[in-house]
């Protein structure tokens, strides 16, 4: 999706649509309102950085982390950086608050820091292609991982994404085995709740195959 795209579906000029984008005062309400409409309906991300166009892609991959306060984070983001140091590369993070939306800054920083990849860590488990309006890899144009809750990216088709996960399901169902194979019977689930869509949620389903079988 481009600037002249844009143009086209919302039936306004080139220069229109810049002055929409660059927030300027000299553009109708109507054309403002159209061109806006077809922004948000496609998830068109603009281009900050026109004048670097010119330059070759950096040597730099993303890390989005979402969760600015979780410290579970802090020895991944460490390995993540070593082997990105390792493989020739620097690594630019930005960190972001639960309820934002990784994709779109991913979107941003690599036409931002003409990125050769992105990792997304702790990634929503509930997106969906209707969310995003259009495939991934047309909102981002780099190879992309992601690191979510679960070995899924929300519902969106696997041949759009790549994912790394730890096991949290199993792993809970492996410790739970373990003790009651070892006599005990009363046996505790310490969680946040059990339908967060998120880590404690898979823990507890664990849990709980392990006490039916």
């Amino acid at each position: 999706m481009t600037i002249k795209d844009i143009a086209r579906i919302s039936g306004v000029s080139i220069t229109t649509v810049s002055r929409v984008l660059n927030d300027r005062p000299d553009v109708s309400d109507e054309s403002r309102r159209r061109v806006l409409d077809v922004i948000e309906s496609t998830n068109y991300i603009p281009n900050n950085s026109a004048r670097d166009l010119v330059k070759t892609k950096s040597d730099s991959i993303g890390l989005v982390v979402r969760g600015i306060s979780n410290p579970f984070y802090t020895d991944i983001i460490r390995s993540v950086e070593a082997g990105i140091t390792a493989g020739g590369y620097t690594m630019v993070m930005q960190q972001i608050s639960s309820d934002e939306d990784e994709l779109k800054r991913a979107a941003v920083m690599e036409r931002e820091k003409r990125l050769r990849g992105l990792v997304l860590l702790g990634g929503r488990v509930d997106y969906s292609a209707a969310d995003l309006g259009m495939p991934v890899f047309t909102i981002v144009n780099v190879p992309f991982v992601c690191c979510p809750f679960a070995n899924h990216y929300g519902t969106l088709e696997r041949v759009d994404y790549s994912s790394v996960s730890i096991a949290d399901m199993e792993t809970a169902y492996q410790a739970t085995r373990y003790l009651l194979d070892n006599g005990h019977r009363r046996i505790a689930a310490l969680i946040t709740c059990p339908d967060d869509h998120s880590i404690s949620q898979l823990r507890y389903e664990g849990y709980t195959k392990a006490l039916a079988e």
